[in-house]
């Protein structure tokens, strides 16, 4: 006869090793042929909008997120499950426009980031967990997506730096993960209060005149050419958040560009 507690040791180690073993985590289930072919023709982030709603801070700038009340509460995971399944049966050719385009996948990047934290369940930081951009697979209609595809190879095709501001890394160097879903319609209310809560309210964007440095987030030099793209340089990006007499400073001296160091603090609202 075998062993069954041999069997439940071998289990156990097998879980708490998964994070460091490099093996995928996949979000959702793949659709089967006769859900894509019901798949409706509009996206709804309904469901993401309760559990952001319900799971994540409201009183500050920097958007935590209650995961220990996420990972208890039944319906919160129920709700986020049929999210990311739902993502799974749609099918992202019937986005209309690029507010449409962006909104979906800003939003499957924050439900994706938040179900892979669930999984691996990092102390301090995703940082902790081996290639989580890459290992962490959602399912969207015939494809299959890593975070690091969403972010890199669609998001960031469509030239709009702002999506910097809505992308959450599950970390307290981001911008705040909103308590409601991207939607095109409310796309660039959105994009453009993130961009000034990040930049101005969380200083991520100022003038030291004493050290004559331009101090942008880490956002700046991970992503520059983003920003280039968009303004020409990255000064040219954050001048209208700089006062007029930092502008005068910038005429008459010559700055460097500093980059402040980034929190990889896992984005959790401490009891």
């Amino acid at each position: 006869m075998k062993n069954p507690s041999a069997k439940t040791a071998v289990a156990v180690i097998f879980f708490v090793l998964l994070p460091f073993t490099g093996g995928k985590y996949y979000v959702n289930s793949k659709a089967d042929a006769d859900k894509l072919k019901k798949a409706p023709d509009t996206a709804s982030h309904e469901l993401w909008g309760k559990v952001l709603a319900k799971r994540v801070d409201k009183s500050g700038k920097r958007g935590l997120v209650d995961y220990d009340g996420l990972k208890k509460e039944k319906e919160d995971l129920k709700n986020l499950r049929a999210y990311l399944d739902y993502l799974g049966a749609f099918d992202p050719d019937k986005l209309k426009n690029k507010k449409e385009k962006l909104a979906f996948w800003i939003n499957c990047y924050n439900a994706a980031v938040v179900a892979g934290v669930l999984n691996f369940k990092p102390e301090k930081s995703v940082k902790d967990v081996k290639d989580f951009w890459r290992r962490v697979i959602v399912h969207v209609g015939k494809k299959e997506y890593s975070l690091g595809d969403i972010e890199n190879t669609i998001l960031r095709e469509m030239d709009e730096p702002r999506i910097h501001w809505a992308l959450v890394r599950a970390s307290k160097g981001c911008a705040a993960l909103l308590a409601e879903p991207y939607t095109a319609g409310k796309l660039e209310e959105q994009l453009t209060k993130q961009e000034k809560d990040y930049l101005v309210g969380r200083k991520q964007a100022y003038l030291d005149r004493k050290k004559k440095a331009l101090m942008l987030s880490s956002l700046f030099y991970w992503y520059g050419a983003d920003f280039v793209r968009a303004a020409g340089t990255k000064l040219s990006y954050v001048k209208k958040y700089l006062s007029e007499d930092d502008l005068k400073f910038l005429e008459d001296n010559p700055v460097s560009t500093k980059y402040i160091k980034y929190d990889w603090s896992l984005n959790k609202q401490e009891k």
